[in-house]
């Protein structure tokens, strides 16, 4: 894919986004910023989310976050090192298996890129850390939760299409800020 900056905005050392260390990723958890089917304002963006993640009250958190707004380059934002576990699943073994990647939706986002930017993100870890395509789950996986709530309900793309979104991404070698993928 084109167009796409990485930005690492890696949380503090003290954040209690940290709960602990991952030995190795087993899963990947794929999430949007909205449950439910509404589209929320456009002051919902990453400036919000990175906001949230500053509140030293709460331990949620994900590595990841991608944001694709209209007639602008795809974002992916880092939070957490891939070996750091946070809760974002609800679930012990999700939370301490898996890494997280949020979708920002709202009025300005372009849906279809960036549902391909987080199914492209989730191919390069796919291959940095072997995990096979049966280990990516929506996260309604691990909790019941209805997230990624767009994708089950089949808006702009649906749980399958994307599954094989990124499975044609992991078919190709593809390189993310200068580092190549095979």
């Amino acid at each position: 894919m084109k167009d796409i900056i990485v930005v690492q905005d890696i949380l503090p050392l003290d954040s209690p986004k940290r709960v602990g260390k991952m030995v190795k990723p087993s899963y990947i958890t794929i999430h949007e910023t909205e449950t439910g089917l509404e589209i929320t304002d456009e002051k919902f963006n990453y400036k919000w989310y990175r906001t949230i993640l500053d509140d030293y009250s709460s331990t949620i958190g994900y590595h990841f976050l991608v944001e694709a707004n209209n007639n602008e380059p795809s974002r992916i934002y880092q939070f957490l090192e891939t070996n750091v576990y946070t809760h974002h699943t609800g679930n012990a073994i999700g939370n301490q298996q898996s890494i997280g990647i949020e979708r920002i939706v709202n009025k300005n986002t372009d849906m279809i890129r960036a549902i391909d930017t987080q199914a492209f993100l989730t191919a390069i870890l796919m291959k940095k850390f072997d995990i096979p395509i049966e280990n990516v789950l929506p996260h309604k996986y691990w909790n019941n939760k209805d997230c990624p709530s767009r994708l089950l309900a089949g808006l702009y793309c649906d749980w399958d299409s994307f599954i094989n979104k990124v499975k044609e991404f992991y078919s190709k070698d593809i390189e993310l800020d200068g580092i190549k993928y095979k």
